[in-house]
C-alpha cells in the first residue's frame, strides 16, 4: 500500500509538470523553478510525502536515511542560488541509500546493477540525463519494492 501511494504521488507530480509546461525540466528539482510562486509548495509536498513514507519500506535505517535525504531536497529548494550542497547531498543520499537498503536488507543486487547500466548508457547518449536518471532511480526502486 505504501509503495502504491508513493508511486501515485510521483506519477501525479511528474505528469503534472510535463503536461503543464509541455516539456521536461533539466531535473525533477528544476521543476520548482517552473512553478509559479503559489504552486512551489507542490514540490516540497511531493518530496516530503514520498520521503516521509520511505522509513516504512523496511526494518533498517537504510530507508530512514533515504527518506531523510529526499526531505532535505524538499526543504532546500533554491538549489541554484541559496542551498546547493544540501540539495545535492540530499538527492544523492536518497538514491544511494534506497539502493543500499534494497541490497543489504532485501538482498536485491539487480536493481542497483540495472540502474547503473541504464544511467551510464543514458548519460552517454541521452538528452536531459539528470531528469532521466532520477526517473530511472524512482521507477527501479518502486518496482523493487513491489517485487520483494
Amino acid at each position: 500500500m505504501i509503495t502504491t501511494v508513493q508511486a501515485v504521488i510521483f506519477l501525479a507530480y511528474i505528469f503534472f509538470i510535463a503536461k503543464k509546461y509541455g516539456e521536461i525540466p533539466h531535473s525533477i528539482s528544476d521543476s520548482w523553478y517552473f512553478l509559479s510562486k503559489k504552486e512551489r509548495w507542490l514540490f516540497t509536498a511531493f518530496c516530503w510525502s514520498i520521503g516521509l513514507l520511505m522509513p516504512f519500506q523496511g526494518e533498517t535505517d537504510w530507508f530512514i536515511i533515504s527518506g531523510a535525504g529526499l526531505c532535505f531536497v524538499g526543504a532546500a529548494v533554491e538549489y541554484k542560488t541559496v542551498v546547493p550542497y544540501i540539495h545535492y547531498i540530499g538527492a544523492t543520499v536518497c538514491i544511494v541509500f534506497a539502493f543500499l537498503g534494497l541490497l543489504f536488507e532485501f538482498g536485491m543486487v539487480y536493481p542497483l546493477a540495472i540502474f547503473a547500466l541504464i544511467s551510464a548508457i543514458h548519460g552517454l547518449f541521452g538528452n536531459k540525463p539528470i531528469w532521466w536518471i532520477e526517473i530511472y532511480a524512482f521507477v527501479i526502486i518502486i518496482a523493487s519494492f513491489l517485487l520483494r
